[in-house]
């Protein structure tokens, strides 16, 4: 379990502890209006972790403290593959495509999208690097499955990337990646845009005009 859900839950644990405390030592006969914001309590927590989860974690000065990235967004991806990779007959030896992070402060999930596939993280995890304090790992898992006119030369695959991240707002990753199709390689990525909700050919636009700009 990473550090973010063990934050997660010990907050749910210790709120919960904290109201048993108090309804215990002030006993039972507690005037109407303290029982009536006691029962808003749990229920006030639940709304601030949520919106610490989704929004409130962006805060410049809380970001800082959490050392938490901004991630999330549009960016343009190469993939140099390794000459020893295995790529089928009529594949792309560079491709280009739209990588997207959706990203809280506790979930991350990563698409990328080229002109000939698709690619869904399984797993993906915002990791602490062994070796900094100011840098950190996004790793992912993922699921590949090739357009229809594609899918007889690149049949479904899985594969692992992983990219190093510096600092909290960065415009540029660099990392690697490698499959169960026996390939692998480079991987550098360049944001575009803080947009999440685009469609695989929204996302693909937004990356081929910021290459014509």
């Amino acid at each position: 379990m990473n550090s973010t859900a063990n934050l997660a839950r010990f907050t749910a644990i210790g709120v919960s502890a904290v109201w048993a405390a108090v309804l215990f030592f002030t006993g039972l006969d507690l005037d109407w209006e303290i029982r009536r914001w006691l029962a808003y309590l749990p229920s006030a927590v639940g709304l601030l972790v949520v919106a610490f989860d989704l929004w409130l974690w962006k805060i410049p000065g809380v970001s800082k403290a959490t050392g938490r990235p901004h991630l999330y967004g549009t960016w343009r991806a190469t993939l140099t593959p390794n000459p020893n990779s295995r790529i089928p007959e009529g594949g792309n030896w560079q491709p280009t495509g739209a990588l997207v992070i959706e990203q809280t402060f506790w979930t991350t999930a990563v698409r990328l999208h080229t002109d000939q596939s698709t690619s869904a993280s399984t797993t993906a995890a915002i990791t602490s690097a062994p070796d900094s304090k100011q840098s950190k790992n996004l790793y992912f898992t993922y699921a590949n499955r090739a357009r229809q006119e594609h899918n007889e030369r690149s049949y479904p695959h899985h594969g692992t990337t992983l990219l190093h991240v510096t600092g909290l707002k960065p415009t540029r990753l660099d990392g690697t990646y490698w499959t169960d199709r026996l390939t692998s390689g480079d991987i550098a990525i360049q944001r575009v845009n803080s947009k999440v909700d685009l469609s695989a050919a929204d996302a693909l636009a937004a990356v081929r005009q910021q290459d014509q700009s």
